[in-house]
């Protein structure tokens, strides 16, 4: 996993493709597969696989709740937020403030729904995030935007 980390942060997203695949088939029982989920659908969602990419941040929300849950989260409403589907892209990033407990990826999940919503035509619904997020993150860089 601190390879796939590496590659990651490099940008090698076939080479971390291809790690992440081994890992996944050779611990298919491990506790921390939901890593290897992770890592695939991040590697897909570079690579512009974008249904792949969606099912492996569904199998990554199934198999943790951890913080690459959430982050798996809101990276399914930045592929529909790509696609031009901001409404479903407003709902998911909604879910990860709902459903996790992480502060700074929750402030950002809020200021892309009030984008997505704005995109969307819903200004009023925008509204009621942006003040939603100015409330509750109020010293976070993302209610500052």
């Amino acid at each position: 996993h601190v390879l796939c980390d590496a590659l990651a942060q490099q940008g090698n997203w076939q080479e971390l493709l291809a790690r992440a695949e081994e890992l996944r088939a050779a611990f298919p029982d491990s506790k921390r597969r939901h890593l290897a989920s992770f890592h695939i659908g991040r590697a897909c969602q570079e690579l512009g696989l974008n249904e792949r990419a969606t099912e492996s941040f569904l199998k990554t929300i199934e198999e943790t709740d951890t913080v690459e849950a959430a982050q798996a989260q809101f990276n399914l409403g930045t592929l529909r937020f790509a696609e031009g589907n901001f409404a479903e892209a407003a709902r998911l990033f909604l879910r990860v403030e709902m459903l996790y407990d992480y502060k700074d990826l929750s402030a950002k999940a809020l200021y892309h729904a009030a984008e997505a919503f704005v995109r969307a035509g819903d200004e009023e619904r925008a509204a009621l995030y942006r003040k939603r997020l100015k409330e509750t993150y109020p010293d976070s860089e993302w209610a500052k935007k």
